[in-house]
């Protein structure tokens, strides 16, 4: 606008005419910014996707080590525990996914290691590609992908997807009475209780479709909210003993079947067990 001695909008649209032309825009103050961070609702996160590109603005590479090297570490505008929840339980739970968010039995192992002394970004908005420091090891489903600051190539991501039992939830809320039912030759018990100062699960869980029976053998994390719960665990037959991650879905009116009955979502190692009405 100075330059061109015109408005705002006559600006804008002269830029546009020479072609798509990227910016960073500032705005906000660092007063209101920790605010939001602390509000109990607020996720920690960044929309800037997956790319190498390093002409972008620089939260693409530092915005998790900013936040626990400033506002952690120097700040104390957040504890490690709840800067850490707002990454990873949090939007898990906000977005609807059920095996991801916690480290517990029967989750997927997505999991960083990092140096909290040391941790912090280094990316500038003159030079965004700069890496980050403390970042000792990253792992993706289960693999090493970081290793030493270095990465190793393992290629563990996928695409993720909700499903129609996936809703999004705060992740507080009432734990569900005890259910039990059957579906054709699947029969099913579940007796899982969690108190709010508890880490982990626990109870019973017993699957029987036909063919084997699964036992819950390491309990994970009960997630409920308004007529709905899921729970992670490990389970193995009694004949093998062979460990498998196991993730159940109960609805106590599932809005996808008609009459909004209890219905049930088991999983086991990634792929459908069973979905069905509990009688």
């Amino acid at each position: 606008m100075r330059e061109q001695q015109t408005t705002a909008g006559e600006a804008v649209i002269r830029i546009l005419e020479q072609g798509n032309t990227a910016a960073i825009l500032r705005f906000g103050s660092e007063a209101d910014l920790v605010k939001i961070l602390q509000h109990p609702t607020t996720s920690i996160s960044c929309d800037c996707g997956a790319s190498t590109d390093t002409r972008q603005h620089p939260r693409a590479w530092g915005t998790f080590p900013r936040v626990l090297g400033r506002y952690v570490r120097e700040t104390k505008a957040l504890t490690w525990e709840d800067a850490i929840r707002k990454m990873t339980a949090l939007p898990a739970a906000t977005i609807g996914m059920v095996d991801r968010g916690y480290l517990a039995p029967g989750m997927v192992a997505d999991i960083t290691v990092f140096d909290p002394a040391t941790v912090i970004d280094h990316a500038t908005y003159e030079d965004a590609g700069q890496l980050s420091e403390g970042i000792r090891a990253v792992l993706v489903n289960g693999g090493i992908a970081l290793r030493g600051g270095k990465v190793t190539g393992e290629r563990r991501g996928r695409v993720l997807s909700r499903t129609p039992h996936m809703p999004s939830r705060t992740m507080a809320g009432r734990i569900p009475p005890a259910t039990d039912g059957s579906r054709g030759e699947l029969r099913l018990s579940i007796d899982v209780r969690q108190q709010p100062s508890d880490s982990r699960a626990k109870g019973t869980l017993r699957v029987t479709d036909g063919t084997a029976t699964f036992e819950a053998t390491e309990w994970g994390v009960l997630q409920t909210t308004d007529k709905w719960a899921s729970f992670t665990a490990r389970v193995s037959t009694p004949s093998s003993r062979e460990d498998r991650s196991a993730i159940v879905i109960v609805e106590f009116a599932d809005p996808f079947v008609a009459g909004q009955p209890r219905t049930v979502t088991i999983v086991v190692d990634g792929q459908r067990l069973a979905t069905g009405v509990l009688q």
